[in-house]
């Protein structure tokens, strides 16, 4: 009556569903850290401070002297802890710098160096949140405040 059934024996089907369970496992584990970083990240909210109607972010100095200066504010629920500045110049080069941690509800104004030799005009501003998380950094880059242009002071 049982001519010659093919299927997959017992061991084998067993090996395949402990590979099928922990391959899925590892996506469930990656997607749980993703949404975690991704809340952290949602208390986060920084703004440029308004002064006479005009964004307190704007540069000064010529060549290798230049620099860009900031005011800006936390008003998020969240302390954070750096924030890394990005100068972006008409070369297409970055200048990365970061500062200082900033309070939640508070401002903080600084200054960042910038070689206009080198990087050639500045086309844009990025303010980028750094939370710690443990022993890593964490950079909410969905959440970085970016000045198109910013004017000479």
């Amino acid at each position: 009556m049982l001519k010659s059934k093919k299927g997959v024996s017992p061991l084998i089907a067993t090996i395949i569903l402990i590979g099928f369970s922990v391959a899925l496992g590892a996506v469930v584990m990656n997607w749980g850290n993703a949404s975690l970083e991704f809340g952290e990240c949602t208390e986060v909210s920084l703004k440029p401070t308004i002064v006479n109607n005009q964004e307190k972010v704007c540069y000064s100095g010529l060549g290798d002297e230049g620099s860009v200066s900031f005011i800006i504010e936390d008003q998020a629920a969240s302390d954070i802890d750096s924030i890394r500045v990005w100068v972006i110049g008409e070369n297409n080069l970055i200048s990365v710098t970061d500062v200082t941690s900033i309070k939640k509800g508070y401002p903080i104004s600084g200054k960042v160096p910038y070689d206009f030799e080198t990087l050639g005009a500045i086309e844009q501003v990025q303010f980028i949140p750094l939370l710690n998380q443990g022993d890593k950094p964490l950079l909410c880059m969905g959440k970085a405040l970016v000045i198109d242009e910013p004017a000479k002071c």
